[in-house]
């Protein structure tokens, strides 16, 4: 080396401790988990359906049976066809109403996973889930 000394790590990074921004960001994380998983516990208990929804399962029962999308036993493609076959590779065998039991859990661990995914393109915690609750 040239004689200079190493960089002096932070007193926090030597004695392990979590910076305080990521202990926020894992306050906040906790809060968004919380928050969808409520809300798929309450929307499974009420059994909420959109008209949406209901052609989601559809869609996803058309995968677990004819292994392409179909209403009515013919091709149906006006809605992408990824979230039923989510839908259907989370619930395999399950009936309708089972299945949309599923389905609000499968969406509360999208928004998780979106949340996730902001915090790792480095948007800050409190604008990254509000981003990802406000579609309640």
């Amino acid at each position: 080396m040239n004689g200079r000394s190493q960089p002096q790590m932070s007193k926090r990074l030597q004695s392990g401790l979590p910076s305080r921004s990521s202990k926020h960001a894992i306050i906040v994380l906790s809060v968004v988990v919380i928050a969808h998983l409520a809300n798929a516990a309450i929307s499974a208990w009420f059994g909420y359906l959109s008209p949406d929804s209901w052609t989601y399962l559809r869609l996803a029962k058309g995968f677990q049976t004819h292994f392409y999308p179909t209403l009515d036993h013919s091709y149906f493609a006006v809605f992408p066809f990824g979230y039923p076959l989510l839908l259907a590779l989370a619930s395999p065998g399950l009936d309708l109403v089972h299945g949309a039991i599923v389905s609000k859990f499968v969406n509360a661990a999208l928004w998780i996973a979106s949340y996730v995914f902001l915090m790792r393109l480095r948007v800050p915690a409190l604008p990254a889930a509000a981003l990802v609750i406000t579609p309640f």
